[in-house]
């Protein structure tokens, strides 16, 4: 209730559910989607086919397989989105299977195979320092994690967490001064799709802790190393970007010490832990969903400005994140 001039007023509930749709990331648009339709080639009517029948595609059970083929990926995509409705998954292994569809705002992303170029050098330079900014945000938005959330077994899983990410920005910028001595991560002003990402981590933090539990899970998934694929990249990248390979260590090197910390199972055990003693509802996991969509945002924001102008970290220098 709102009290105006001594007269009580009831905001009408559909005022209430846009507000709350603002906050809401659901669904959750494939990187390749996006970008297919983002394409300045393709037609209106292309786009809009291609929207559509993303949106519309309403068949359970689809398995999402390597197919990249037109309108047989879209609809397997769809599907798959259709099948991790929010508002039907209200169990552990429905909630992971949610999550777990979130991946698909950067799988496949542009970036990966920007970064795999030769003369990539700025970009894969911007996307370090990008991510430093990123993790050293970590502080910030799990203390207000702690604040909001009342669970003292869920707080102590937090804290764990905080203490094993403490370094792990310092270690990040230590090989980035070492390969390129001019570069100074603390230096250098974040994107605005960086703090826009990270700002919405301590606002959902702030705001709707249970929410935020499930983005945490969802980025941790999008570090898992343990992959052959993930060495393929780093090597890829290396290769072909040499003069940059050993800034490139320091992610490397955090994505191991996560592995060695065990930071996949205690994410799967902070979910199980959530689902069971708190039971998300669908309106905490549309609001997680946001995050996937400022992930894919915060990669859009490095491609987009590291990956399109020579010399593009030195834009950066003479503004200060101090």
């Amino acid at each position: 209730l709102a009290l105006i001039d001594g007269l009580e007023i009831t905001p009408p509930e559909e005022d209430a559910a846009v507000a709350d749709n603002i906050f809401s990331g659901d669904p959750v648009p494939h990187a390749k989607i996006v970008q297919a339709i983002s394409d300045r080639n393709m037609g209106h009517g292309a786009r809009a086919i291609c929207t559509a029948t993303y949106q519309i595609s309403q068949v359970d059970g689809a398995e999402f397989g390597e197919e990249r083929q037109s309108v047989t990926w879209i609809t397997r995509m769809g599907s798959l989105m259709a099948a991790c409705d929010p508002a039907r998954i209200p169990e552990a292994d429905g909630m992971s299977t949610l999550v777990q569809s979130w991946l698909c705002a950067i799988e496949g992303h542009t970036i990966w195979e920007r970064m795999q170029e030769s003369g990539c050098e700025d970009l894969v330079l911007g996307w370090l320092v990008e991510n430093y900014h990123y993790l050293r945000s970590a502080p910030t938005h799990v203390s207000q994690a702690l604040s909001s959330c009342p669970d003292q077994v869920l707080g102590d899983l937090l804290i764990d967490h905080l203490r094993d990410e403490a370094d792990h920005a310092n270690l990040i910028a230590a090989r980035i001064s070492e390969t390129c001595p001019d570069v100074t991560p603390a230096d250098l002003r974040p994107l605005p799709s960086t703090l826009a990402f990270a700002g919405a981590l301590v606002d959902l933090a702030r705001g709707d802790w249970r929410a935020y539990l499930l983005a945490i899970v969802f980025l941790q998934r999008t570090l898992e190393p343990a992959t052959s694929r993930h060495e393929r990249f780093y090597e890829r990248v290396e290769r072909t970007n040499p003069e940059v390979a050993g800034a490139l260590r320091g992610v490397r090197e955090h994505d191991d010490i996560d592995h060695s910390l065990d930071h996949a199972d205690a994410a799967e055990e902070l979910l199980t832990l959530l689902v069971r003693r708190w039971a998300p509802d669908a309106r905490a996991a549309r609001r997680a969903a946001m995050i996937p969509n400022l992930t894919q945002g915060f990669l859009n924001g490095v491609l987009w400005f590291y990956g399109e102008r020579r010399g593009a970290p030195a834009f950066r220098i003479g503004w200060s994140a101090k």
